[in-house]
């Protein structure tokens, strides 16, 4: 029923990877890709694992499904933070109460969980755009370099 995204998840060292945002270069080879800082000691280096376009848009809208998922679930919670004891005794008022706040902290733990698969959706939609410019800067290069011809 899940779908597979196609590809490899390894690190490529032939794959382009874009300049990290930070202004931290990776060393060369100095990290081994498989054992990397878990033997060195050694920050993570940026990039490493190679995606398509058409990956990185599959990757994003899953994401955007799943807080589309979350929304629609903090919606069908309020009903818990809605509720109302049946009588006016005191067990019944309590219980209301208790199921309110549960709501509330259901209601909340959703809406941080819809924030974050936004938020992940948003940075691979910025791949993308990276993604994007860099091969567009790569057909200027090329075109200005060889006037067009290899």
């Amino acid at each position: 029923m899940s779908n597979v995204v196609q590809g490899h998840a390894e690190p490529d060292p032939t794959v382009y990877v874009p300049p990290s945002r930070t202004g931290v270069q990776p060393q060369g080879d100095s990290v081994d890709p498989w054992t990397g800082p878990a033997t060195t000691g050694d920050p993570v280096p940026d990039g490493g694992y190679a995606f398509t376009p058409d990956q990185l848009r599959s990757i994003a809208d899953k994401w955007e499904a799943l807080g589309l998922r979350f929304e629609k679930a903090k919606t069908e919670a309020r009903q818990l933070t809605d509720a109302e004891g049946p009588g006016a005794e005191y067990a019944s008022i309590n219980n209301a109460e208790r199921i309110r706040l549960s709501g509330l902290a259901l209601s909340d733990a959703l809406d941080k969980r819809m924030q974050y698969c936004q938020a992940m959706a948003k940075k691979f939609e910025a791949a993308i755009a990276d993604y994007r410019q860099a091969e567009e800067q790569a057909v200027i290069e090329i075109r200005h370099s060889t006037q067009g011809r290899f």
